[in-house]
Parts: C-alpha cells; sequence; structure tokens
C-alpha cells in the first residue's frame, strides 16, 4: 500500500529503501522551498523528543534535532559563535529555563 510523506529525510533512506526493494519517488528540494522543510522537520522532530520516552530515546531524537538545527544554520549563513550569542544574550534578557519556571496565569493589567 502507499503511504504518503511529503517530508524531509535523510540522505541515507533512499539506499535504504532500495535495500528493502521498495518503490519511491523524491525530489530534492531547494531555496525557500527547502527551508520550509527543515522548519516544519524541526517541529516533527520536536514532537518526536516529547513522545520519547527515556534517555536513550530522547539522545536518538535530540541527534535529530541538532541534525535539522546544523542544516538551518548552514542555509541562513549562521555560526555557531553567532547562534551561541544570540543564545546568551537572550539568556541575560529573558533568562534560562534552570529554576524550571512554568507560568500558570497571569493578566495584563493595562488592557
Amino acid at each position: 500500500m502507499k503511504r504518503v510523506y511529503y517530508k524531509l529525510i535523510r540522505d541515507g533512506i533512499p539506499k535504504f529503501l532500495d535495500s528493502i526493494d521498495a518503490d519511491y519517488e523524491i525530489f530534492e528540494a531547494d531555496g525557500e522551498e527547502y527551508l520550509w522543510f527543515l522548519k516544519r522537520k524541526l517541529v516533527e522532530e520536536g514532537e518526536e523528543v516529547f513522545r520519547a520516552v527515556g534517555r536513550d530515546e530522547v539522545v536518538s531524537e535530540l541527534a535529530d534535532v541538532v541534525e535539522v538545527l546544523r542544516n538551518l544554520r548552514k542555509e541562513y549563513g549562521i555560526s555557531a559563535e553567532e547562534l551561541r550569542g544570540a543564545v546568551d544574550k537572550k539568556a541575560r534578557k529573558r533568562g534560562r529555563f534552570e529554576k524550571r519556571l512554568v507560568l500558570k496565569w497571569s493578566e495584563d493589567k493595562k488592557l
């Protein structure tokens, strides 16, 4: 039965599909289309991290997130140093997540 995916895949997947004698169709995305697929893949991998159970599964899913982030950095011309700088700047301005704070509710008194 044919299953439609229409998602970004790792470069080794066609070889795997060939090894199991699967029929498939792929195409190479570029430009804005590739960026769209990368961003969608980041959401997909984030959801998989959310559903992961146990340390090993989380590590595996985080590896996928890192790979997608690496490609997004490359496509946008963002160096590792620039990204680290942005992380540090945001942390100085808004803090980190180390205190494990969860906002239950808020009321904007200016409305």
